[in-house]
């Protein structure tokens, strides 16, 4: 996976930039179950990205949308949200 190749080269910001662009170009109004799951997955990744490039606001409001996506997975993606919010010291 490309974002996950720039990640390891120490591009971080290119990484982000891979995830937006797939995340926009598989954008639908809704989503079968298994587009669905595969979405979150690349929510989930995005939001990690950009914790790991010291993007914690966006980071967070990433898992918001993981929560939305997947009220399934709410608890754990809000958790994450407030663990972001508290890593970039914006609580």
């Amino acid at each position: 996976h490309e974002a996950n190749l720039l990640e390891a080269e120490g591009k971080p910001r290119e990484a982000v930039a891979v995830m937006l662009r797939l995340l926009e170009e598989t954008a639908k109004p809704t989503y079968a179950d298994p587009e669905k799951a595969q979405r979150a997955a690349l929510l989930e990744r995005l939001a990690q990205l950009y914790r790991s490039d010291q993007q914690y606001a966006k980071a967070a409001s990433t898992y918001r949308q993981l929560a939305e996506l997947n009220p399934e997975l709410a608890p754990r993606a809000v958790a994450q949200a407030i663990e972001s919010y508290r890593q970039g010291k914006l609580l």
